[in-house]
């Protein structure tokens, strides 16, 4: 996870100098979790953050349709495992990268469907420049779940909804967010 990648960026870069929150959320999490989620996101959008992720996810992808508005406070930065120029902006997407509020990183790759050695250094990249990551839900057994345990006995700020389903991951050194406590706890 720590190891150095090239990369390629389109959009504001300056973001990457910004405070930094990565979100994740298993493929399956539960629909009846959305809700929750939308509300601690449009909390966290309201920050002055850059609120990272692949996007990916449909919890991922529910929230950027939902939540990410053009009057977000936060800015945006989508990590990619596929070749940058190859990508085709969403209206909002544009709309967001025109007002300087978006960025788009990916591994220096002529790739342009996503594949599983992209989509892993994809997120070692992600984990080389973020610190604090937001695991909205992680379904046992799972890519989350590792990546999971591995942050928490690294230098990273490892956080979980105050009301997370995921009892199991109730390990010492996670960090309870919920829409209350997002500016204190992530110090901005």
């Amino acid at each position: 996870m720590g190891q150095e990648l090239v990369f390629e960026t389109r959009g504001n870069v300056e973001i990457l100098s910004q405070k930094k929150i990565a979100i994740f959320a298993s493929r399956a999490t539960p629909q009846e979790f959305y809700p929750r989620a939308l509300t601690l996101f449009n909390r966290l959008a309201q920050q002055d953050v850059a609120i990272a992720s692949g996007w990916q996810a449909p919890l991922e992808k529910f929230l950027f349709k939902k939540g990410v508005g053009l009057q977000i406070r936060a800015n945006i930065i989508k990590y990619l495992p596929r070749d940058l120029n190859c990508y085709q902006l969403s209206y909002t997407e544009q709309v967001l990268l025109d007002e300087n509020k978006l960025l788009l990183v990916a591994p220096d790759t002529d790739v342009r469907r996503p594949e599983k050695k992209w989509i892993n250094r994809r997120d070692a990249l992600l984990f080389s420049q973020i610190k604090h990551v937001l695991f909205l839900y992680i379904v046992p057994g799972g890519r989350l779940e590792s990546y999971f345990n591995q942050l928490l006995n690294r230098d990273y700020h490892v956080y979980l909804p105050e009301d997370a389903q995921n009892s199991f991951l109730n390990a010492s050194g996670v960090i309870k967010l919920n829409e209350q406590n997002v500016a204190e706890l992530l110090g901005v």
